[in-house]
């Protein structure tokens, strides 16, 4: 399994987001979780990324129990998630955007030089100035 969740369980007071969620996705899959608003979708995929941590159960990423781990660690062993809105700022360039989204977890030298492997790995080239999404 590629994703699993093993008796997840996260409350926030007297509410449920979370109760014994048991799932697996194989390498290759693709699916799709469905419900009315305040259902706990997004509270499962935040405590799946690390964001929130839950009050019970276990979750393996490719085997190895990821539950404990910060969600920077679970990003660098390959997690990652696309939103259905994209989270940038239209009035800021690529690199800009790249580093708001990486300030958090690296700092001076990291921060750059994982930087620079973005935009070299999305253009194979520097980035230009301007606007992230100029026309």
């Amino acid at each position: 399994m590629i994703l699993q969740t093993q008796g997840l369980c996260k409350r926030f007071g007297g509410v449920h987001v979370a109760r014994n969620v048991d799932f697996g996705i194989e390498a290759g899959e693709i699916h799709c979780l469905i419900g009315p608003n305040g259902a706990g979708k997004s509270s499962l995929f935040r405590l799946i990324l690390g964001a929130h941590r839950p009050d019970s159960g276990s979750i393996l990423f490719k085997d190895e129990d990821v539950t404990h781990l910060p969600s920077f660690a679970r990003i660098r062993k390959g997690m990652s998630v696309k939103f259905q809105v994209p989270g940038i700022f239209k009035d800021l360039s690529v690199r800009q955007n790249l580093v708001i989204s990486f300030q958090h977890h690296l700092h001076g030298h990291d921060l750059e030089a994982t930087i620079q492997r973005v935009l070299a790995f999305r253009r194979k080239k520097p980035a230009r100035p301007g606007k992230c999404c100029a026309p």
